[in-house]
């Protein structure tokens, strides 16, 4: 038996396995690390880099079926290849997204905000008189820790109050949207359980849910407190035309709840929900990829919410009703 050639075989399995390994390694962030992990081995091409951007919103954005994208989306490839620098690139990524993702869709340059300052700051509120609970629901974008102050604010006040509620307002006007998971979980005390509301993707429908004190689907995450603390009271809604995005889908989750009404003026029409997404340079683009539906079946195709009772003086009316509702005298 000749050991030298069995020594000699072993190691050029030693030796060839791990190259191998490295080299499919290699290759599969090389071919699927800018789509799916935006990692790259190497700097994109200018036109890599734009056709890269409206790959995804071909395959992700809720009009890129439409026959305008259809018809769009060649030239708008053609237009990539005039491109110099991946800065050319943006006007063309912006007229896409226009068309592919429609009026909610938009484009961050590097260094570009998507979110403001201010709302990173921002806390639910929630005070109580006469039985009646008010919540205040301001827009919301930020960290997971400035998350759960946001939701832990109104939540702490109805535990420790839960005994005295009667009744609730759930104040979005000026809600111009952000992250739905700190504002559902803030009034998760006088939401049902069960589905809230549906995103209707382009091919399917995704059910935002409450289940025993956690929510699925809604934005960030679930920042319940006290999933004990159910309140069955009426609830009303007041909406502006400043309510949007986010702050639109907290009061869809109301939605054909017989103990519930809202108030006010019709919202601002962006009842969608956009996905993020990192370009090599920092850039990113906000991708509407699907649309509001209620637990009913009611789809909005960026349309606004019509409130059950309109009117300019929304706190009025809700208040007339809940006390309608609780047994007072006018």
């Amino acid at each position: 038996m000749n050991t030298k050639k069995k020594s000699k075989k072993k190691w050029w399995i030693i030796v060839c396995i791990p190259v191998v390994l490295l080299g499919l390694f290699v290759w599969a962030i090389g071919h699927f690390g800018p789509k799916y992990l935006n990692l790259y081995l190497f700097p994109p091409t200018v036109e890599g880099y734009g056709k890269l951007a409206l790959e995804r919103i071909d395959q992700n954005g809720l009009y890129a079926a439409g026959e305008e994208w259809q018809e769009s989306y060649p030239a708008l490839l053609a237009e990539l290849k005039t491109c110099n620098s991946y800065e050319d690139t943006y006007p063309v990524i912006e007229r896409a997204l226009a068309i592919g993702g429609g009026k909610h869709a938009f484009f961050c340059r590097p260094g570009e905000a998507a979110g403001g300052e201010a709302a990173e700051e921002s806390l639910s509120a929630a005070r109580l008189e006469d039985g009646i609970l008010t919540v205040e629901l301001p827009e919301f974008v930020g960290d997971a820790e400035a998350a759960r102050a946001y939701a832990a604010s109104a939540q702490e006040f109805i535990h420790a109050h839960r005994e005295e509620i009667r009744a609730a307002v759930v104040d979005l006007r000026d809600n111009t949207g952000g992250d739905l998971g700190p504002m559902l979980s803030a009034i998760a005390p006088l939401l049902p359980e069960g589905d809230l509301m549906y995103y209707h993707y382009r091919n399917y429908d995704l059910a935002v849910t409450l289940h025993e004190g956690e929510l699925s689907y809604a934005g960030s995450g679930s920042y319940i407190l006290y999933p004990e603390d159910k309140l069955e009271v009426p609830v009303a809604i007041l909406v502006n035309e400043r309510t949007a995005s986010s702050g639109e889908a907290a009061l869809l989750c109301f939605a054909g709840m017989e103990s519930a009404r809202s108030f006010g003026a019709k919202t601002a029409g962006y009842t969608s929900v956009n996905m993020g997404y990192y370009l090599f340079d920092g850039a990113q683009m906000y991708l509407t990829v699907a649309e509001d539906m209620t637990r009913e079946g009611e789809v909005f195709h960026n349309d606004p919410v019509e409130p059950d009772v309109p009117g300019a003086q929304p706190e009025q009316h809700a208040l007339a009703w809940l006390k309608e509702q609780l047994g007072y005298l006018r």
